[in-house]
């Protein structure tokens, strides 16, 4: 415990030249360098508004992403703002996004996807779009009737980091495995709306780590509107196929 008098200073203003955005037809990533606070008692946690509503209001990361509601071809008002360990919140900082066409694809692509081109002989999936490289171990193959299984595999992907003109990105974790590996059967993740705590869009993801963004929504039924095409049900937590095979996702993960 530490006790002593409540600091009245405001953090200082984000440097606008420390922000980096990338913008995407569905999402906008950006981060940025806090400033020093040499007289005050240093920044404690940020919040984020776009055109004047706010997104987020608590999070310490000097990165964010919007990744809900986020349309093609638009332009959209940042404002950040830092506030101190003892509550005192700076002045914004205001940055002007424009996201892309609908056309535009985020160059970073992991996995294997039925649609892509991939070079390999030794196990190894080299993706000839992204670069990224795969490299799959299969750990155990369930089995059911008919032949029909679901393999349960040890997936590494390379493509941990994005550079592009906002700058460097880390966009790999380190889960239990190191950093770049997974050990996946398949998962379905919800992305929340800051604001009304209602489920954006879900994320789909394969054995190889292949990411389907399940956006299109028609009576809590989410689908793919890219690559496999798959349903997740959210009215009963099931996750179907093309082939009409389906999984129950009866396990929640904890959180980060």
């Amino acid at each position: 415990m530490q006790i002593g008098a409540r600091s009245l200073l405001a953090p200082p203003v984000i440097d606008r030249t420390t922000i980096g955005t990338s913008s995407f037809p569905n999402r906008v990533d950006m981060h940025w360098t806090d400033p020093v606070d040499p007289n005050g008692v240093g920044i404690f946690i940020h919040g984020i508004t776009r055109d004047g509503v706010y997104k987020d209001s608590g999070f310490s990361e000097n990165d964010y992403t919007d990744n809900t509601n986020v349309l093609a071809s638009q332009t959209y008002s940042y404002q950040i703002v830092s506030t101190s360990f003892h509550g005192i919140t700076s002045a914004p900082v205001t940055l002007t996004v424009n996201t892309p066409t609908p056309g535009a694809v985020d160059p970073r692509r992991v996995g294997v996807r039925p649609t892509g081109s991939y070079w390999g002989a030794l196990g190894e999936n080299i993706d000839n779009l992204s670069g990224n490289l795969n490299f799959t171990i299969p750990m155990l193959q369930t089995k059911a009737r008919g032949g029909w299984g679901v393999p349960i595999n040890l997936i590494y992907n390379s493509q941990m980091w994005r550079k592009d003109n906002g700058g460097a990105w880390l966009m790999g974790q380190d889960v239990g495995y190191g950093m770049g590996w997974r050990l996946m059967a398949g998962s379905v993740t919800p992305s929340f709306d800051n604001q009304t705590y209602v489920v954006d869009h879900w994320t789909y993801t394969d054995s190889t780590g292949a990411e389907y963004r399940l956006d299109v929504n028609t009576g809590g039924v989410w689908t793919s509107s890219e690559g496999v095409y798959v349903n997740f049900d959210s009215n009963t937590n099931k996750l179907w196929f093309n082939n009409g095979t389906f999984w129950y996702m009866g396990c929640i993960s904890g959180g980060d």
